[in-house]
């Protein structure tokens, strides 16, 4: 009698450990995904990812965004906010909505949160930062700033091998960094295509060194080699890119020694026979703002800003700037040496040797 109750026990013990494990094993099947991107969300809404109960902090992004919880189980509950933000298949998503704003009030995307970058936007149109969820903010700015609700946006496409100028958003040292370690760069000057904005100043990409080669004697200085793979378009979209042949030969048509350095370019000629085998070369390094030339691999489709007389007149002052350079044959900066560089005087390029230190 004892050993059927005992059994029993058991029993119901196991049903109520299966009934309440099951849960927690779905759960766990789909975490990776779903922490991923609530902490992608809350990065690019706050500057930060968040800690706490997950559930606590869905419902803090929904509040801020939409004033209200989404339906659905958790998982999808974070792909809706998730579409709200990034998802441009129907229309342009939220984040797209906020660089417009900020390009068309600023003419320069910043790097900073939602939160904050609303925040800042309010208080230099109105003079206060307002109340009310992001959708309705974000509303409201549009309306004081293009008239409209509606932001003037339409899909476009960037066409292959488009060149872009980016500039590093952080200092780079060859002597800290090693193979694998991301870069991060930003757009330099707006990328327009039509009259219409692709690229806007200020958005973020990134890089990745893929080759580092300390200094040596007799004055050879350190290599790195960096792939700087991706740029972000004004819609948020990631846009790949790559340093091909186009963009290699513009910066060394204008002498742009520190960014070509990072991509296996040598645009100043090696040190010499004067350097003894006791003097040693010198890291890469290069501060922030240093200018590099790269190309879209392959063509994208982006939301872009659409025409206004502003982007025309930068567009056409671009064509006029490049039809110059072309025509007199020489390039807009100075190289190392200070030197300004015609295009037919080509540098001679650095030989290394195999020999060790």
């Amino acid at each position: 009698m004892r050993f059927k109750n005992l059994k029993k026990v058991v029993c119901a013990g196991l049903a109520a450990t299966m009934i309440f494990t099951a849960p927690t094993a779905g759960l766990a099947a789909g975490s990776d995904s779903t922490n991923e991107k609530l902490a992608q969300i809350e990065l690019d809404t706050y500057g930060s990812e968040r800690t706490g109960a997950i559930l606590s902090r869905l419902g803090q992004l929904e509040k801020a965004y939409s004033g209200q919880n989404m339906r659905g189980n958790m998982n999808a509950r974070i792909d809706a906010i998730y579409n709200i933000i990034y998802n441009n298949d129907a229309a342009p998503g939220f984040l797209a909505k906020m660089n417009a704003l900020e390009w068309n009030i600023r003419h320069e995307v910043g790097g900073k949160s939602v939160a904050g970058r609303l925040g800042e936007l309010e208080s230099e149109t109105f003079g206060e930062v307002k109340q009310g969820t992001f959708n309705e903010r974000i509303k409201n700015l549009s309306r004081e700033t293009f008239g409209s609700e509606e932001i003037p946006m339409a899909e476009m496409q960037i066409p292959g091998d488009k060149i872009i100028k980016v500039e590093l958003a952080e200092d780079v040292n060859s002597r800290e960094l090693q193979v694998g370690d991301t870069i991060s760069i930003k757009v330099a000057k707006n990328v327009i295509i039509d009259g219409n904005l692709v690229l806007a100043k200020g958005l973020p990409g990134e890089g990745t060194v893929t080759e580092i080669k300390n200094p040596k004697a007799f004055g050879r200085n350190a290599k790195m080699t960096v792939d700087f793979h991706t740029i972000r378009g004004i819609d948020g979209r990631e846009i790949p890119t790559y340093t091909g042949e186009e963009s290699k030969k513009e910066m060394k048509r204008l002498r742009m020694a520190g960014g070509a350095s990072l991509v296996g370019i040598i645009i100043m000629g090696p040190l010499g026979a004067v350097a003894g085998v006791f003097v040693k070369g010198k890291n890469v390094d290069l501060p922030a703002g240093t200018e590099v030339l790269i190309q879209t691999k392959g063509a994208s489709n982006v939301y872009a800003l659409q025409s206004s007389e502003m982007l025309q007149i930068e567009e056409e002052d671009d064509e006029e700037e490049i039809g110059k350079n072309l025509a007199h044959g020489k390039p807009v900066a100075e190289g190392e040496d200070g030197v300004n560089y015609l295009d037919d005087e080509e540098p001679e390029e650095e030989t290394e040797s195999e020999d060790e230190e």
